[in-house]
C-alpha cells in the first residue's frame, strides 16, 4: 500500500482482524493474519483513502480477483488466470478441502494433502 508505513499498515491490519472475526471480506473463509491483505472498498486510483472505513482484508485470492473488470473478455480472464495461476489453484484447493470436511468423506483429502504440499 503506498503512503502507509509498516507501523500503521500492521495497526490498520490487526484493527480490521479483529473486526472481521479472521474471515475474507469477500469468501468468508477464516485465514490467520498473515494470509490476509489490506484491500480498499473504493480502489486508490478511484479516490479510494487509507480510511478503515474503506479498507477490508481480503485472502490473496479474492484480492487478486478483484482485479478483473465486471464484463471481462474470455481473453482478459484468461491473462488473469494465467498471471494468478497459484492463487487460482489455491481456491480451489481449498473449496475441494471444505467439501469434503462438509460431506465428512475422507478420501479424496490425501490427494488434496498432496496436491497443497507441491505448491
Amino acid at each position: 500500500m503506498r503512503n502507509l508505513n509498516p507501523s500503521q499498515k500492521r495497526r490498520k491490519k490487526h484493527a480490521l482482524y479483529r473486526k472481521q472475526g479472521g474471515h475474507c471480506h469477500y469468501c468468508y473463509n477464516i485465514f490467520p493474519i498473515h494470509r490476509l491483505t489490506l484491500d480498499h472498498i473504493i480502489r486508490q486510483k478511484d479516490g479510494g483513502k487509507h480510511d478503515l472505513p474503506n479498507l477490508v482484508l481480503a485472502c490473496q485470492p479474492c484480492n487478486a480477483y478483484r482485479e478483473l473488470p465486471i464484463g471481462a473478455s474470455a481473453a482478459v480472464i484468461a491473462r488473469w488466470v494465467e498471471r494468478h495461476q497459484r492463487y487460482v489453484m489455491t481456491y480451489a484447493l481449498e473449496s475441494v478441502r471444505k467439501c469434503y470436511q462438509q460431506s465428512g468423506d475422507s478420501a479424496g483429502f490425501p490427494i488434496y494433502s498432496a496436491m497443497r504440499m507441491t505448491q
